[in-house]
């Protein structure tokens, strides 16, 4: 396991600072202060730690994990729009339908519409990528394409 020697001081202490934070929530009864801290917190280290991981990855594997996250963030993003306008799940805004999980709809579509960018650009220029990475990408700008015109954005 070669990515464990490439462990820092830095890693550590934020592998302890998350764990506090965790553990400090729960034992004070998981209180409204703490679960702010933790959501603003975890996130950051989450995407530091997958930073990390990628820097000491080959990169056509970094290249493959970025397109497939951001295919599945589309896709979702997108999926929660759908379901706003269908009305299965509840808008941020009370004015606009499909906000996705953004209060206005402006930034929802920026978001779809940069999202669904990526997975064009890497259907274009990946014609021998991986096979279910091109179907992910095939869906999301599907999803993406179906969503931009009914979120009213300027993208």
């Amino acid at each position: 396991m070669a990515i464990f020697r490439k462990v820092t001081f830095k890693d550590f202490i934020l592998l302890c600072l998350s764990l506090w934070y965790i553990l400090s929530w729960r034992m004070t009864g998981g209180g409204e202060v703490g679960l702010a801290i933790i959501r603003g917190f975890i996130p950051y280290s989450i995407l530091y730690i997958g930073m990390r991981l990628m820097a000491h990855a080959d990169i056509e594997v970094a290249e493959t994990i970025v397109v497939l996250v951001l295919c599945v963030c589309c896709i979702a993003e997108a999926c929660c729009g759908l379901g706003q306008v269908l009305g299965i799940r509840p808008s941020g805004n009370a004015i606009f339908t499909m906000t996705g999980h953004f209060r206005n709809p402006g930034p929802f579509g920026g978001f779809v519409a940069g999202l669904t960018a990526v997975a064009l650009t890497y259907l274009c220029v990946c014609e021998n990528g991986p096979k279910h990475i091109r179907i992910l990408a095939i869906v999301a700008v599907v999803f993406g394409t179906l969503v931009l015109p009914a979120s009213l954005s300027r993208a």
